[in-house]
């Protein structure tokens, strides 16, 4: 785990673009991030997104409930 992240921290230090797939190509730079009601890169299960946070500073978790099983934010 901790050489693949070191990996992707490398592949994307010197880009502009973000992938965490591997991949540039629009659309499947990222498993699940903004990736709501369409498919997971990985299993293709239906992406979901939940808000995450206080009242002053949510954000939105995206998960695959396939990929990602156990608890989920909002649940």
């Amino acid at each position: 785990m901790v050489a693949l992240a070191r990996q992707l921290l490398l592949t994307n230090a010197d880009r502009p673009q973000q992938s965490t797939t591997g991949e540039l190509v629009h659309g499947r730079r990222h498993w699940v991030f903004e990736r709501t009601g369409k498919s997971c890169c990985r299993c293709a299960a239906k992406v979901i997104s939940t808000l995450q946070g206080d009242d002053l500073y949510p954000r939105y978790t995206y998960y695959c409930p396939r990929c990602q099983p156990g608890p989920h934010p909002g649940h």
